[in-house]
């Protein structure tokens, strides 16, 4: 009788500790995610916000058109430092409105036009190979 009792005693034993096994596994996989996840987030660094003004600075152009802007502005906003983030967010929702609604251009670019301006003003000043 005894060895029933203990052999249960073991199998809820052993069951008890693949259940924490378990959970182990999955906070450790969680934070290898969250590690890798925030490793290759863009860095807002001035040099990536110069170098990827450089690579989108055709799209800065008369005439291009404004989904190009759109995107071409997502990608300065991902890697903006902070000190102008908030302009590059500006005019990513102000190009965003522009192209959900066409008929809100006027008003948009006009919303963006500071943005712009101090967004020039910084490339100019902090990326001298533009």
């Amino acid at each position: 009788m005894e060895n029933k009792s203990s052999t249960k005693r073991n199998a809820l034993f052993s069951s008890k500790k693949r259940v924490w096994i378990i959970l182990a596994a999955i906070l450790v996989l969680v934070a290898v995610i969250i590690g890798l996840y925030l490793a290759v987030q863009p860095q807002r660094t001035v040099a990536n916000f110069c170098q990827s003004a450089k690579a989108e600075k055709s799209n800065f152009k008369a005439n291009t058109s404004y989904d190009i802007l759109l995107g071409s502005f997502r990608k300065l906003d991902a890697v903006a430092p902070n000190d102008i983030h908030p302009d590059t967010t500006l005019i990513v929702k102000g190009y965003e409105s522009i192209v959900n609604d066409p008929s809100k251009a006027i008003a948009s670019e006009l919303g963006i036009s500071s943005p712009q301006m101090r967004v020039n003003d910084y490339i100019s000043k902090n990326c001298p190979n533009y």
